[in-house]
């Protein structure tokens, strides 16, 4: 029955949306461990951006590691749970793949003799990896609801927490901005990865809450009976076919007597 339960949730989601979001957070998580826990690059960031705060903080790091072990999670269950059709894209696997050579490459220059790219640039590029790849994965999403008319099977908790950390994400960006009482630094971070990937998410949000609430809101109830009138039949006799049995075999025990 449980089996079955997490069959529906991931039918009813884009497997691409799940490789894009590991792949991309594994990314942030780099880029947010290196600059928080590596004074060099720290330093290197504060000098050539001339601001005086770290726009990585330990909440940063800690909702990547977070992220990283939930879409872990996630993809295991992908792997053990029947998927109907759902099947990785052509395109997803070629842009991953295309994305990790482009990264290998990176590593390569940067450990040169001389080095061709410095790490903080190299993070860079990951940071940015992270906030094309929440572009990319929201989009599918998006189109499987619009084709199935349908929003069931997607976490709406998940979507409204994800948007509320999207909202305070922004938030503490101009809280520090505030602190450090320098407001160019909100203009050094309209390039960040971290307010790029806050309007990222409160778009692409906006957008299937807006599929949720408005378009399709009367389909998901409707889809989710039918799927567990279809997918729910129990497999073992229902305790009136075993009384039924029952009396046929006491029939002919007494018949035979």
């Amino acid at each position: 029955m449980r089996y079955k339960i997490f069959s529906i949730f991931i039918h009813n989601n884009s497997l691409d949306f799940m490789v894009y979001s590991i792949y991309g957070h594994v990314c942030y998580l780099v880029y947010n461990s290196s600059l928080y826990y590596y004074e060099p690059i720290t330093v290197l960031y504060l000098k050539q951006n001339n601001v005086l705060t770290n726009p990585v903080q330990i909440n940063d790091v800690m909702f990547s590691a977070h992220s990283v072990l939930l879409c872990t999670l996630l993809s295991l269950q992908c792997v053990f749970y029947e998927r109907g059709k759902q099947r990785v894209s052509l395109l997803c696997w070629v842009l991953i793949l295309a994305t990790t050579i482009f990264i290998a490459i990176g590593v390569v220059m940067c450990t040169a003799k001389p080095p061709s790219l410095d790490w903080l640039s190299f993070l860079n590029i990951l940071g940015l990896i992270k906030v094309i790849s929440s572009l990319i994965k929201y989009i599918p999403q998006a189109y499987l609801n619009y084709a199935q008319k349908s929003t069931h099977g997607t976490s709406i908790s998940s979507l409204l927490l994800d948007f509320s950390g999207g909202i305070l994400s922004l938030a503490q960006v101009l809280i520090l901005c505030f602190i450090a009482g320098q407001w160019s630094e909100f203009v050094v971070q309209l390039t960040s990865p971290k307010l790029g990937l806050s309007l990222v998410t409160l778009l692409f949000n906006s957008i299937q809450l807006y599929q949720h609430y408005i378009l399709y809101p009367g389909n998901n109830e409707v889809e989710y009976k039918d799927q567990i009138t279809t997918t729910y039949r129990p497999e073992t006799p229902t305790t009136r076919d075993t009384i039924k049995f029952k009396r046929i075999a006491r029939t002919h025990i007494n018949d035979e007597v």
